[in-house]
């Protein structure tokens, strides 16, 4: 059930640095060896909404990329669903770990749940319905708060493990 809201509620530089303390938090990224974190932030070249947050994500990005992660710096590739009709391959090749979902489409962003899966890379979002519909990790917003959001279903078929400290303060959808 794809939603027709496409709207961050939390700001990106506030929802981001929760995004990453909940990654920080993840199984198999505190284990991975690598010095860098690549995050593809997919996004869609028609929509003005999805370029304005791929833009401040870059923006953020270069300011903070070495403060968002304990052990590793981030690197943020920004992905243009519209470059490819096989949007898996075109994620492989960025070979990053982690996915950024812009404001998308519904059948944009059912494509891009089907490749995060396929490929095994956790996807993320400052768009809380999105979680409801397939990505991992979101934020939203609970009263004045931003509230984490886990989709427990997808983030095991990406296979992702978060801890029972990220869980126990997450809200959790199927």
């Amino acid at each position: 059930h794809a939603s027709k809201s496409q709207t961050i509620v939390v700001p990106v530089e506030i929802h981001l640095p929760i995004l990453f303390k909940v990654l920080n938090l993840e199984k198999g990224m505190s284990k991975s060896d690598t010095a860098t974190c690549i995050v593809a932030i997919v996004y869609e070249s028609s929509n003005a909404s999805s370029i304005a947050v791929m833009n401040e994500i870059v923006a953020f990005g270069k300011r903070e990329h070495q403060n968002l992660m304990e052990d590793k710096s981030v690197r943020f590739v920004a992905v243009d669903i519209h470059e490819t009709k096989n949007i898996q391959a075109l994620l492989h090749k960025t070979k990053a770990h982690v996915l950024y979902v812009a404001p998308i489409t519904p059948d944009a962003l059912q494509m891009i749940t089907n490749a995060s899966q396929k490929e095994k890379m956790l996807s993320m979002t400052g768009v809380p319905e999105y979680v409801d519909d397939g990505v991992s990790l979101g934020v939203g917003v609970k009263g004045d708060s931003p509230e984490i959001i886990i989709n427990l279903t997808s983030s095991r078929e990406e296979g992702s493990e978060f801890s029972s400290k990220v869980l126990g303060v997450a809200r959790i959808v199927q």
